[in-house]
């Protein structure tokens, strides 16, 4: 005597759980050590947000750097987006330093200049001003812990 057993629903659960292994991750490969993508991207980035909005005290009285123009607020959008992206860049494979900390501290980063990405759109200058204070804060905060001191001057 034949037995016939229908497995169909479990098949159909197996199949579908393989078919969604999906293709390898790509084979990302660092090409410059974070140093170097810090100042090639970040620092020349951040370094346009923290000057692009100045309130400097002269003798004639208080002179206001803005941004004033739509072409100025496009470079400092892609400048945001640039900041942004890099930490996507930063937190790779063998760039990455001791996992959770460094994750944390370059999605603070990447949070702080998406802000500033949309103050740029915004054309919002005092968030200019106070989100690239904020993401000075991180950035120093950050090259503090991961940034080794300069060897002392052995030469006095």
């Amino acid at each position: 005597m034949r037995r016939f057993v229908w497995f169909g629903p479990a098949a159909a659960v197996c199949l579908a759980a393989a078919c969604r292994s999906g293709p390898a991750a790509p084979p990302y490969k660092p090409m410059a050590d974070t140093k170097t993508l810090m100042q090639a991207m970040v620092d020349p980035s951040a370094v346009q947000i923290w000057n692009s909005v100045k309130y400097i005290e002269t003798a004639a009285g208080e002179e206001k750097i803005v941004p004033t123009t739509d072409a100025e607020w496009l470079v400092l959008r892609n400048a945001a987006i640039i900041v942004t992206e890099s930490g996507n860049l930063i937190m790779m494979p063998g760039r990455a330093k001791e996992g959770t900390e460094w994750n944390r501290v370059t999605l603070a980063m990447m949070g702080k200049a998406n802000e500033l990405r949309e103050a740029a759109e915004a054309h919002d200058v005092d968030k200019m001003f106070t989100k690239g204070g904020e993401l000075y804060d991180i950035c120093t905060n950050c090259h503090a812990k991961y940034i080794p001191p300069p060897p002392a001057d052995t030469k006095k």
